[in-house]
């Protein structure tokens, strides 16, 4: 007998096989390790934001993301590198506010563009950074900080040209009207020891890197840099809360691959970064680090580097800062 009922199965069966063609390529990915390229050095900001993404990524992903360290010209060259890279997924970078929105106008070339060379996929975290002076400075807050660099010469430390511990002086001296002296250092960790010895006045710099000297009495936090004060040193003002520079600096993380991703991998990442940041053990690292969970999806990052383009291109400019 003939059943009209097992050929509409058999006709939805086909279509739907049809259907899921599409899907079939993206679910056959991964089907190999995924790199995710830190473009900073081991043991920065960056690369731990990194190794805690790739271990609980691979873990959700049932395959195994491999950190690679490739640092140069400020992580354009790891940046650019995954710029270049086959769109298959494969390949990521952790993306970073420096090189998508300060590196373009403070080097003369960059081998990408921050918006057309990649797939923005997820936010990972804002950091904040602190701004130190010695235990025995005799500025006690930002307004007489500026009120005392009004009056002698001072000087700031930074973890090199054109990092965001550079453009947060800077920001300071363009907000305040101040000429405080930049005096680059190779990493934050050298500015900080300096500034402990003496060398130089002031440092913005990470959390992780000043609470230590802050908690044992060497440093004094006068404010952080984000919109809102921190739970690791609530006691701390923001710098908004300052009459002389009411400003903010949030250096923020993403996730990015090259351009042309395919949809369902960019949806999948998403996903399962949102689910790790949600964790409760990802929040308190997080918290660790002085950083706070951000998370928005491809079009918000977007509007994120092309607005941070925009802020940070001229206070490049006019800081005259230049990296070969």
């Amino acid at each position: 007998m003939h059943h009209p009922r097992r050929d509409i199965l058999k006709a939805a069966g086909g279509a739907a096989l049809i259907a899921a063609m599409p899907q079939a390529r993206a679910q056959t990915w991964p089907s190999k390790n995924i790199v995710l390229v830190c473009p900073q050095a081991v043991g920065g900001t960056s690369d731990i934001l990194s190794r805690l993404m790739a271990e609980r990524l691979g873990q959700r992903l049932g395959t195994p993301v491999v950190v690679e360290n490739r640092v140069g010209a400020g992580g354009n060259v790891g940046t650019g590198q995954v710029a270049q890279a086959a769109p298959d997924g494969h390949t990521l970078v952790l993306g970073y506010v420096g090189t998508f929105a300060v590196n373009p106008s403070l080097y003369p070339s960059v081998p990408f563009d921050p918006l057309d060379s990649f797939t923005h996929i997820v936010g990972l975290a804002d950091v904040p950074l602190m701004l130190v002076v010695r235990a025995d400075s005799p500025a006690r807050s930002v307004d007489e900080l500026v009120q005392i660099a009004r009056n002698k010469p001072l000087n700031y430390g930074s973890a090199g040209n054109g990092t965001m511990n550079h453009m947060a002086g800077e920001l300071l001296n363009q907000t305040a009207k101040v000429k405080i002296t930049h005096v680059p250092y190779r990493g934050v960790a050298a500015s900080v020891t300096d500034l402990i010895g003496g060398q130089v006045d002031l440092v913005f710099a990470s959390i992780p890197s000043t609470i230590g000297h802050i908690k044992g009495g060497k440093l004094r936090a006068l404010a952080v840099t984000s919109p809102a004060r921190t739970r690791a040193l609530p006691d701390v003002p923001t710098m908004l809360e300052s009459k002389a520079a009411p400003v903010t600096v949030v250096t923020w993380y993403s996730l990015a691959g090259p351009k042309g991703l395919p949809a369902a991998v960019v949806a999948r990442v998403q996903a399962e970064t949102l689910r790790i940041l949600e964790a409760p053990d990802m929040r308190e690292r997080l918290e660790t680090m002085g950083a706070v969970a951000w998370t928005p999806g491809p079009e918000q990052l977007v509007a994120t580097v092309r607005q941070d383009l925009a802020r940070w291109t001229p206070i490049v400019k006019a800081s005259g800062a230049k990296v070969d």
